[in-house]
């Protein structure tokens, strides 16, 4: 028997196992049973009782497996529950999906309460056309912790709305919806891992052995120049970029660099040459975030400055 097991079950059909022995045999056969779940290891030599005795024991196993299978199922949908429970109290992350007829971006960010409770208020896009979907949810120790990292990791794919709410400062382009989602997902998945090891294990660590993620600088830059929002320009080098794949990319930069900024930096650098080509697609290299950067440092946007290309091509 196993510990903790304090019961055990004959079935009525062992009447027919032991119908032929003696009263005398019955009784060190019920001894032997019960010595055996007591786990006395007693051993049976007479050979008549031990034939009647075999089937028992088979029976006794199987009911010991089937215990212990239920036990452990129990056991796991127990510590699911508790957690379930202990987290509703507690805060989670949460991912939206927020559009109207002109915008579609994400949002990220944490509650107390429940999604229905914390949005269903008229303030939060108070003044604003948006509409939300839920797309995911996280119930786990440290949201704060994941909602950082995920600041961070997708830095350069801030996205700022048109229309200011609560939460504004915590939105994303929607072509970062996957990446964040399965970031998330792994997030949670080592968490779980950890808290179940005797090991102890930094999470930030594991998850970016798991998930591509972009920490370095250089790899920032890279993805602003060749990655714009949309998935079918993502593959273009900035020599195929169109009109609309430029504006695409200016608007990963609009918390970083104002309207006005961008809207010039864009005149400038579209304005179609002798071939017919964009202006920036003439240069033999290109970096959007440090040109920005040379644009905004010389006021170049100021429509009192006459923008020499020359020289601003040698001070970028």
């Amino acid at each position: 028997m196993a510990k903790d097991k304090k019961s055990f079950v004959l079935y009525a059909d062992m009447i027919h196992a032991i119908e032929y022995l003696t009263n005398e045999e019955k009784g060190r056969l019920f001894q032997h049973i019960l010595e055996y779940v007591n786990d006395m290891n007693p051993v049976m030599e007479d050979r008549l009782i031990l034939t009647a005795w075999k089937p028992i024991e088979n029976q006794l196993k199987r009911d010991l497996d089937k215990w212990k299978n239920k036990k452990c199922k129990f056991s796991q949908a127990g510590l699911i529950s508790a957690k379930s429970k202990r987290l509703q109290k507690g805060r989670q992350l949460y991912i939206l999906k927020v559009s109207n007829n002109e915008e579609f971006f994400i949002k990220v960010g944490i509650t107390d309460s429940s999604i229905g409770r914390r949005f269903s208020s008229k303030d939060t896009f108070k003044g604003t056309d948006y509409k939300f979907e839920v797309v995911d949810q996280f119930f786990i120790e440290n949201p704060l912790k994941l909602e950082e990292s995920i600041k961070y990791n997708y830095e350069t794919l801030r996205y700022s709305p048109l229309q200011k709410f609560g939460g504004h400062t915590e939105c994303f382009c929607l072509d970062a919806l996957k990446d964040i989602v399965q970031y998330s997902t792994t997030f949670n998945d080592v968490e779980d891992r950890s808290t179940k090891s005797t090991v102890t294990v930094t999470v930030n660590d594991t998850v970016n052995d798991t998930v591509n993620v972009i920490n370095k600088e250089k790899d920032k830059k890279k993805i602003v120049a060749t990655a714009p929002v949309s998935k079918s320009c993502k593959s273009k080098t900035y020599k195929q970029w169109t009109n609309e794949d430029f504006k695409q990319v200016l608007n990963l930069f609009r918390g970083e660099h104002n309207d006005q900024t961008l809207k010039d930096f864009y005149s400038y650098w579209s304005e179609p040459t002798a071939s017919g080509k964009m202006r920036l697609t003439t240069n033999k290299s290109w970096d959007t975030s440090r040109r920005l950067k040379t644009w905004t440092r010389n006021n170049f946007n100021n429509n009192s400055v006459t923008i020499d290309k020359k020289n601003y091509n040698a001070r970028r």
